[in-house]
C-alpha cells in the first residue's frame, strides 16, 4: 500500500494551519458600528447642549480607563439671554488604536452623584 501523505508533511500542514490562525490579525470588532471613527492623530468634536448658568456641566466619567482618545480642549458657548442654555464642546484626539467608548454625564460639580442626563460615544481609532 502507497502512503499519500508522510508523516512530516501532515505535521507541516497543520503547523501552517495553526499559524494561519494563530496570526489572523481581523478585527473582533469591524462589525460594531462606530459613532466617530478616526486615525491616530486627527480630531474630532462632540457637541453638547448645556446651561453653565444652573451649574450643570458635562463630565467625561470614564476618562481614566479610556486610552484610544485624549481630550484637546473644552469649551462653553453661551446663548443669548439671561439664563439662556448654550453649547459645550469637547475636543478630542486619537492616540492609539482601538475601539472604545466615551461616556458623559451631565451633573453639577458638587453633586456627580446626581447626573440629569447620560451618553456615551463609541469612538474607532485607525
Amino acid at each position: 500500500m502507497k502512503k499519500i501523505f508522510s508523516v512530516n508533511s501532515i505535521i507541516s500542514l497543520l503547523f501552517v494551519i495553526i499559524f494561519a490562525v494563530a496570526c489572523d490579525k481581523a478585527d473582533p470588532y469591524a462589525e460594531i458600528q462606530a459613532d466617530y471613527e478616526i486615525a491616530v492623530g486627527e480630531e474630532f468634536e462632540i457637541e453638547f447642549d448645556a446651561n453653565h448658568t444652573t451649574g450643570y456641566m458635562w463630565q467625561w466619567i470614564n476618562e481614566t480607563t479610556v486610552s484610544i482618545v485624549d481630550t484637546v480642549g473644552r469649551t462653553y458657548t453661551a446663548g443669548t439671554g439671561i439664563g439662556a442654555g448654550g453649547k459645550e464642546t469637547w475636543t478630542f484626539k486619537g492616540i492609539s488604536e482601538g475601539l472604545d467608548t466615551v461616556m458623559f454625564d451631565y451633573s453639577q460639580s458638587w453633586n456627580e452623584l446626581m447626573a440629569c442626563d447620560t451618553t456615551t460615544y463609541i469612538i474607532r481609532v485607525k
